[in-house]
C-alpha cells in the first residue's frame, strides 16, 4: 500500500462511548445494473417552501489520491454501506450488490494503517443484501436495517458487536417501518437513529419518517405536516449542528434524479425546504458527514448519466457548494459508492461503486477545502 499513515496505529475494534452520526443511504429503483426494480408509484408531492440559507457559493477544488493495496481486499461492489465506529479507528464495509447479485461479507479497514481485514463471525449473519441503512450506535454497535435481497425487500435489524467478533438480530416493540431499500439514515445526538424514505417491497416510493430508541428497542413515526419532501428513494441524509435531520436529493416518481434539500427539526415540526442549486441533481450519491458538512460525491443525474462532482453543504447555514477536483488522479464518475468520514487523518475516503461500465473496488482518499 502506497500512502504512509498520518497517525499512529490504533487498536482495531475498539468501541468508545461516542456516538457517530454519518448518513447511509441505499440503492434507488434506478438502476443500468442487473436487477432493477419496477416503476415506482408516487405516494406524495411537494415543493421547497422556505429558504434555510444562500443557494451557493463559488466553487472550491478538492484533491484525489487513490490508495493502493498489497493485501486482500473487498469485491467490487455498489450500494452497500461503510460505517466507521465510534472510536475513529475502524470503518466497517457491509454487503452490497456485487456482479452476481447481493452480497453479505463484513469488512473491517483500519483507518491509521490503511489496511482491509475480513471478517468471518461465527454463528448467524444477516442475508446478503442492498440498499440497507448502517449506524453505528453507542451500546449496541455496527447496525444494519433492512436493505434488498435477492429474494425482495428487507425490514429485519441485525447488530454486529466487535467485541464478541458475532452478529446478533434486533427486535422492538410495537410499529416500525416497513420492508424497503433506498432509504437514507443518520444517528441524533440522543442516540437515536433516524430513518427516511425509501422504495417499498412492491416498488411503491415511501415518504415516511421514523426514529428508532435503542434503549426501549421501539419505533416511532414522525408525523411532520404538510408540505415535506416528495416520496423518494437514493437520498441523501445527515444531521446539522443545530440538530436539524436533513435530506437532500434522490430520485422521485416523476423526476429521475433531484437537488432539493430539506430539513426537520429533531423536537418535532414541518420540514423546511432549501431552493435546489442547478448542477446538484442526483440519486445514489456516495455521503458522509464531516465536522463541518454534509458531503456527497457522484451518483446518477436526471439524464441517467453518472457523476464525478461533489457537492458539499455547510453543517450550520446549509449553503451548498459544487466542488471541482484538481490535478489528473481522480475517482471515475459513479454512483452507488460509499463515502466514510475520517477526520484523525483529515481526509474522506470513498469506496467502490458503478461507473456505467463496471463495478469498481478502488478506494480513493479526497482532502477537503
Amino acid at each position: 500500500m502506497q500512502r504512509a499513515p498520518r497517525r499512529s496505529l490504533v487498536a482495531v475494534l475498539t468501541v468508545v462511548a461516542v456516538l457517530v452520526g454519518v448518513a447511509a443511504c441505499g440503492d434507488s429503483i434506478v438502476s443500468p445494473s442487473p436487477s432493477a426494480p419496477a416503476t415506482a408509484t408516487p405516494s406524495a408531492t411537494s415543493t421547497a417552501t422556505t429558504s434555510l440559507g444562500p443557494t451557493a457559493t463559488p466553487r472550491d477544488t478538492v484533491r484525489w489520491s487513490r490508495l493502493l493495496f498489497d493485501e486482500v481486499s473487498p469485491e467490487s461492489r455498489e450500494m452497500g454501506s461503510w460505517t466507521a465506529d465510534s472510536s475513529g479507528s475502524v470503518a466497517y464495509l457491509f454487503g452490497g450488490r456485487g456482479a452476481d447479485g447481493a452480497l453479505g461479507d463484513l469488512w473491517a479497514y483500519d483507518l491509521a494503517a490503511d489496511r482491509w481485514l475480513r471478517l468471518a463471525p461465527d454463528g448467524p449473519a444477516p442475508a446478503p443484501r442492498s440498499g440497507h441503512v448502517a449506524a453505528w450506535i453507542d451500546g449496541l454497535g455496527l447496525v444494519i436495517l433492512g436493505g434488498r435481497s435477492d429474494a425482495g425487500a428487507l425490514d429485519d435489524m441485525w447488530i454486529y458487536d466487535p467485541e464478541a467478533d458475532g452478529w446478533r438480530t434486533q427486535t422492538w416493540t410495537g410499529d416500525a417501518p416497513a420492508a424497503r431499500w433506498g432509504s437514507c439514515s443518520a444517528v441524533a445526538s440522543d442516540g437515536w437513529l433516524w430513518i427516511s424514505h425509501g422504495t417499498a417491497g412492491d416498488a411503491t416510493l415511501l415518504d415516511d419518517t421514523w426514529r428508532y430508541d435503542p434503549v426501549q428497542s421501539s419505533w416511532g413515526r414522525l408525523e411532520s405536516g404538510t408540505g415535506g419532501p416528495a416520496a423518494r428513494a437514493g437520498a441523501a441524509c445527515w444531521w446539522t449542528d443545530d440538530d436539524r435531520f436533513v435530506l437532500f436529493g434522490g430520485q422521485t416518481a416523476d423526476t429521475a434524479a433531484v437537488g432539493d434539500l430539506w430539513a426537520l427539526p429533531s423536537a418535532g415540526g414541518d420540514w423546511v425546504g432549501v431552493e435546489s442549486v442547478a448542477g446538484t441533481e442526483r440519486v445514489d450519491a456516495a455521503v458522509g458527514r464531516t465536522a463541518a458538512a454534509g458531503v456527497a460525491f457522484g451518483g446518477t443525474s436526471p439524464s441517467g448519466t453518472t457523476l464525478g462532482d461533489t457537492v458539499a453543504v455547510d453543517a450550520r447555514t446549509l449553503a451548498m457548494r459544487l466542488l471541482d477536483s484538481t490535478g489528473d488522479a481522480r475517482p471515475t464518475a459513479r454512483r452507488g459508492a460509499v463515502l466514510v468520514d475520517d477526520p484523525g487523518n483529515e481526509r474522506m475516503l470513498l469506496f467502490g461503486g458503478w461507473d456505467g461500465s463496471v463495478l469498481r473496488e478502488d478506494v480513493w482518499s479526497l482532502d477537503l477545502p
